[in-house]
Order: structure tokens, then sequence, then C-alpha cells
């Protein structure tokens, strides 16, 4: 019997959106965007009205913020729409979280506040929505070298991290939401522990240094391990920070 290709929707995806596509398509099935750049934005509009049915939802919308209120509503926000559109439609719903975003120590940096809650309102609203979390993916470093350069110095917030590959990230959410893994949901990580400051020495232009900063707050609990996945917790999936940097 042929395999029946499936239709997944992406609400959002950010940097991993291209490699969800990818992987979907390796697998023979078609995936679509409802994101700001493609006309649609969850804060207006109602996902159920604004968008034609799919087979599949991956949640993945994202936020600029830091404060704890404006996360919360825009990721619970989130979690209604997509739980209410795959209930409409009898769609699978996936959805994209952070691994210890939900631990009590993290819950002062406001955009892991809002995703805690985005998981929280998902499952609440779905309890068959299958959570895929993931540790920071290895572009992070990129990301926070772009965020907290001035000039030729890269001030570095000390923080420890098992960072993983975004291909498998993106390659989990696609098997999920096509039915290929069927249970509750999984935490990814990748195979090594590393600081933020030896990832960003890693890509940071030649010339520029990076310098570690003791930030207080939540930053100690950072510092301290709270991202690290515990262990036996996680998957280990995909490429070390280096094979992905020389890839």
């Amino acid at each position: 019997m042929a395999k029946v290709s499936m239709d997944v929707l992406i609400v959002g995806g950010g940097r991993l959106r291209g490699d969800i596509l990818a992987s979907l398509e390796r697998r023979g099935h078609t995936g679509r965007v409802a994101s700001r750049s493609t006309g649609f934005d969850l804060t207006r509009q109602r996902l159920l009205d604004a968008v034609e049915p799919a087979d599949a939802i991956i949640q993945a919308p994202g936020i600029a913020t830091t404060k704890a209120a404006a996360a919360i509503g825009f990721f619970s926000d989130a979690s209604r729409q997509c739980a209410e559109a795959a209930t409409a439609w009898g769609a699978r719903h996936v959805l994209l979280s952070i691994v210890n975003c939900s631990e009590p120590q993290n819950q002062s940096y406001g955009y892991y506040a809002g995703k805690a809650a985005e998981k929280a309102a998902a499952l609440r609203a779905n309890p068959d929505c299958r959570v895929v979390a993931s540790t920071q993916w290895h572009m992070f470093a990129q990301q926070m070298l772009e965020r907290l350069s001035w000039g030729p110095l890269a001030v570095v917030p000390s923080m420890r991290m098992q960072p993983v590959d975004p291909i498998a990230v993106a390659d989990a959410l696609a098997a999920y939401a096509v039915g290929e893994i069927d249970d509750a949901g999984v935490d990814l990580a990748g195979p090594e522990e590393l600081s933020l400051l030896t990832m960003v020495r890693a890509v940071k232009p030649r010339g520029m240094l990076a310098v570690p900063l003791a930030i207080p707050g939540v930053m100690v609990a950072f510092r301290s391990g709270a991202l690290v996945p515990r262990p036996g917790t996680a998957e280990i999936v995909g490429r070390s920070f280096d094979a992905w940097l020389n890839r």
C-alpha cells in the first residue's frame, strides 16, 4: 500500500523552519508555514479561521521578549489556538519546547516562564499533544555573539549547556508530526556539555575578544547547569558542536 502524504502546518518555526520543511520532504510529506512572514499573525488572527486545515500542526512560534507577562500571554494563547485547530481538524499536535523550561530555578527568566506556560496550556487544552523539548541549538552561540558584541568586544554570560544539532530537532518534530513516533514526547540534547564562552570563541571573527561575565539573577542558575538535562532524561542526538560548525 502506498504511503499517504500528510499536510503539516508549521506555526512559526523561526530558524528551524527550513530544516523542518526539508525533513518532511525527505519523508514524502508536505509542509507549509503560518507565520508573520507568510501573512499570519497569532496576536491578531485566529488560526482556525485564517488557515486551511492540515493533518498535523507543529507549534513553534516565537516572541522577542524576556518579560514574563508578555511571554506567558503570547505562548499561552498560541497553545490555545493550536489545540483548538488540532481538535477541530482531527490533526496531530506537536509542540516544540525547551528542556528544563519548567524548572523552578529558571522561572525568573521571562522567556522560559512563557515557554513553561505554553507547555502547560497545550497539554491542558489537548492532552494528546506531543511535546518535543530540546536544549539550545548549535546556532545559539552566533545569536548571542550578534546580540552581545560592541565593536571588537563580545561580553558573554557564563552559562553551561548541552547544545544540540538543529537538524536532529527538526527530524524529531517531523517524525512526531507524521506519526512515525507516537509516544507523548521526548527531551533532546547534543552529545557534549559546553560553556557558552567556548562556543562563542569558536564562532567569533578573528580579532574579536570574547570575555566571560558572571551575571546575577537567573544567570546564576544557568551558570550552575540549570539548562543541562539531568543524566538519563534526554535522548542524545545529532552532531557535536564542532562537527556541526565544520559541516
